[in-house]
């Protein structure tokens, strides 16, 4: 095995304020065979290895063909991007003093919670548990309905507010909704709103697809302004100390009667039968699923929390696409996108969209391999693959 090449080294800030590592090496192997090894962990602790093979390149036979290492290093490269400019990684210094004073950089940055700023997750609440321990969540709770949208996080930043995805990248031509919240906001340039762009009258496919487009037509706009921003949180920069209870009464006094925000319904849960009629009466009425949130947690920004839980039917998670291959029959000329499992079972995957969008995703295919999709499945097998999966959206940087 031979040492191809070192991406430079990354360095970050974990949430306690310890300093994290992120090392990707390339290696060339016998038969035209190529390794990624990328270490990552704690700085001078033990660091988790994952090592990747690839033993064919892609787009064999086409101008665009990838010999196995030039795949490796494409990926590789890729990944080695997204914690930069996404993740908020620095490239490490050889000079000691140089580490010191980026770190010294950035733990600044994590204490002014400058942007972008990564929202709070939701673990999975299973209503079956027994174990208080399993679920923490603690009634009487908040629920609210599970919005079907995409997450936004909004901020005034410089004078201009920002509508941010949850992986950092901006959102555009969000106007309509930022002159509602202009006033508010530079009022309050202490906080950032946590909430969804969704509406009912646009399929979640076409919803996605409308907000990443870099321009928008005319009668694209008109779709846009059916849009709303739908908020259920709030972050208080520089200040996690505010319990929820305090934070939603926060929203309804400063957030409520304006055209294009909505203040997501919350109700006071007081067991878990009252919850399951919530979760009737949310699904009813055309959503997703039900959150449930405790009443005296605290906001804790870029980490999952067992104080803020999801519940749906079905199941949800995404997927990295690996490859992808033509459908058959009636769909013929469509795609089929090949995902993995984290133990790198592979599954095939259809995706929803009109049969013009799954055209253009198979003549484009190569373009999507190593983004995230989000799939809806009925169960896991034995094995840990999906079963009955459907394609759900291409997150890409939302």
């Amino acid at each position: 095995m031979e040492l191809y090449k070192t991406l430079p080294i990354l360095h970050g800030i974990t949430k306690n304020g310890k300093t994290k590592v992120w090392i990707a090496k390339i290696y060339k192997l016998d038969n035209n065979i190529a390794n990624a090894h990328i270490e990552h962990g704690q700085l001078d602790g033990k660091l988790q290895l994952t090592v990747r093979e690839y033993d064919k390149g892609k787009n064999i036979g086409k101008s665009n063909e990838t010999t196995p290492l030039q795949q490796c290093l494409l990926e590789t490269e890729k990944k080695w991007l997204d914690k930069k400019d996404k993740e908020g990684y620095i490239i490490a210094e050889s000079d000691t003093t140089k580490i010191e004073n980026n770190l010294k950089c950035m733990e600044l940055q994590s204490e002014r919670n400058m942007d972008p700023i990564f929202p709070m997750l939701a673990n999975k609440y299973d209503p079956n548990s027994i174990k208080k321990k399993k679920n923490d969540i603690n009634f009487p709770c908040y629920v609210q309905p599970k919005l079907d949208g995409l997450r936004c996080i909004t901020y005034l930043d410089n004078k201009i507010l920002k509508n941010q995805s949850r992986t950092g990248t901006f959102f555009n031509f969000l106007d309509h909704i930022n002159e509602d919240l202009l006033s508010i906001l530079s009022t309050f340039s202490n906080i950032a709103l946590d909430g969804e762009l969704y509406t009912d009258e646009i399929p979640f496919e076409e919803l996605a697809g409308l907000i990443k487009k870099k321009k928008v037509e005319n009668i694209d706009l008109d779709l846009v302004k059916k849009i709303k921003y739908h908020i259920y949180d709030i972050i208080f920069i520089n200040d996690n100390t505010m319990v929820y209870q305090d934070r939603l009464s926060f929203i309804r006094e400063h957030f409520c009667n304006l055209t294009y925000i909505n203040v997501v319904q919350t109700e006071l849960c007081s067991d878990k039968n009252k919850f399951k009629e919530y979760f009737s009466q949310f699904i009813n009425n055309g959503y997703e699923g039900i959150m449930l949130r405790n009443i005296d947690s605290v906001y804790r920004e870029n980490y999952r929390s067992n104080d803020l839980q999801k519940y749906k039917e079905f199941m949800e998670d995404e997927y990295e696409i690996i490859n992808f291959k033509e459908a058959e029959g009636r769909d013929k000329g469509t795609v089929i996108w090949i995902c993995k499992t984290l133990e790198n079972r592979e599954f095939s995957v259809r995706p929803r969209g009109t049969v013009e969008t799954r055209k253009n995703w198979f003549v484009n295919g190569n373009s999507y391999i190593g983004k995230k999709l989000t799939i809806i499945y009925q169960e896991l097998s034995e094995l840990g693959v999906p079963r009955f999966p459907v394609g759900k959206v291409i997150r890409e940087d939302f």
